[in-house]
Formats: C-alpha cells, structure tokens, sequence
C-alpha cells in the first residue's frame, strides 16, 4: 500500500506514503516529503477513522470511471484539536483527503493537513519503475492504466481494512455509558 511520487524540488528522494491502523480506530496516513527542513523530520500524518477510509475508496473508485472528467475531490476530516492541554472552543479541519484525474487522464491521491505550510504531493495511481501494462500494441494508454492500477489500489486498500482494521478495532462503547454516566450525574456517579 506504498505509494510514491515524483521529486519535490529541492528534495532529497521521492516522497512516500503509507497507510496502517493506528489502534484509535482509524487508519493512518503517514507521508514522507523527503524535503531537507520540513517540519517534523518531513513527516506528515493524518488519521482517518474507519468509515471515511471506505468512503475514500469510493472517491477513488468515482475517477476511475472513463466520463469523469479532469477534476479532484476531498474528504474534509474535522476535529477538536488540544493546544497546551485546552481543547479548541469549536472543530477545527484536521484533514482533507483527495482523490482527482489529471489533464493526462491519470487519477491520483493527495493527503492533506490543516497546516498550509506543509507540501501537497499527489501520489498518482500508475504503473512505475518496474511495473507496467502492456498490450498486443505497446505500453497501455496512460488513462486506462491509471484506472486499472487506482482499482486494484483501493481493491487492496479495502482488503487491508477489512483485515487488520478489524483486529485493531477497541469497543468504546462501556467507556462512552461511563462518560454519559457521569455528564448526566452532574460529573459524578452517584453513591449506591
């Protein structure tokens, strides 16, 4: 489920990105710009909670067909955010994920963070390096590669989630009566 895309300028080798559970129920999407002095070693991350990544494979699923044309779409992700231990009055975006085709007819995907200092790479869907479709005729059309490769990414991306997300998955549902407890006790359970 590694993907990769071509140099940044100024970068140091091709940025990838990678996707696994992070135990919060939710994926995470872990990108490495491979620019010298970008934030945080050049590691942006994004957590996606489980249902979100299954509609994102539907996005890339929708720019695969042949009449969508040229275009880009996203999943906007919000959330509270906690600065100094104080949580933000309202939710704030946390995250937007893209899925688009290009003019050349190859779809691709962007993760994006809240933060616009941070690079915004599209991973195209496409064959690279050593693999590629070849038909009696040659190389295939970059369009109809780029389908083919988007959908065999999210077929596996949907496996992935089916398999491992579930073994990661933790019931919060005994903590979330507990909570509801207490707010409706006034912050307290009452004494038996």
């Amino acid at each position: 489920l590694r993907l990769t895309a071509e140099n940044l300028e100024n970068g140091t080798g091709r940025p990838t990105l990678k996707v696994y559970p992070n135990g919060k129920n939710s994926c995470r999407f872990d990108i490495w710009s491979n620019l010298p002095g970008d934030k945080n070693d050049g590691r942006i991350t994004a957590d996606v909670p489980y249902g979100l990544m299954y509609v994102f494979l539907q996005l890339i699923q929708h720019y695969t067909e042949p009449s969508t044309p040229s275009d880009s779409s996203y999943i906007q992700i919000e959330g509270f955010t906690f600065y100094g231990g104080k949580r933000s009055d309202k939710p704030e975006v946390l995250a937007k994920l893209f899925a688009g085709k290009d003019e050349q007819g190859v779809i691709y995907i962007s993760v994006q963070v809240a933060d616009s200092s941070r690079p915004k790479i599209r991973f195209p869907l496409m064959d690279q390096f050593y693999s590629k479709i070849i038909t009696q005729q040659g190389p295939m059309a970059k369009p109809l590669a780029s389908a083919i490769f988007a959908k065999g990414y999210a077929k596996a991306l949907e496996l992935f989630l089916q398999q491992h997300c579930s073994e990661a998955f933790v019931d919060k549902t005994g903590q979330q009566q507990q909570n509801n407890q207490r707010n409706n006790n006034g912050g307290y359970q009452q004494q038996q």
